[in-house]
């Protein structure tokens, strides 16, 4: 089924005119190329990230909208693991005008771990000067 999407986005002509995009349950690969579809994109909404090679990210090219519009994203996850952690630190570090990132999460989520993700990514090297980063 992976396989498939890939091949269809592939084919698929760029979303010149999408500025917001709200996907649910979406893998690393699949979700970098859509951005890379998407050059006008501001507001990106994903509800759950699941397993993926986190390896995708650290090799791909940059998407013209995090380099150039891309101003707020927000995360549903019922946990903040590695995967969203390794999805979040890509766009601060690449999201040249990113403005906000957010995280929405249940509030069974421990608020002391939740402290522990934010210090990792304010501690981390920002495309944009000074994105708000809220839970």
């Amino acid at each position: 089924y992976l396989a498939q999407a890939k091949d269809s986005l592939a084919t698929l002509s760029a979303f010149g005119m999408l500025s917001r995009l709200e996907l649910f349950i979406v893998d690393g690969e699949i979700l970098l190329a859509l951005l890379l579809k998407t050059p006008f994109l501001k507001t990106l909404v994903i509800s759950g990230i699941p397993q993926f090679n986190r390896e995708v990210l650290n090799s791909a090219n940059v998407p013209d909208c995090l380099l150039s519009t891309l101003q707020v994203v927000e995360i549903r996850s019922v946990c903040v693991d590695k995967y969203v952690l390794s999805l979040a630190k890509f766009v601060m570090e690449n999201a040249l005008v990113l403005e906000r990132m957010s995280f929405v999460v249940p509030p069974w989520v421990e608020r002391s771990n939740l402290e522990k993700v934010k210090e990792k990514l304010l501690s981390v090297k920002k495309g944009s000067c000074f994105p708000i980063v809220e839970f």
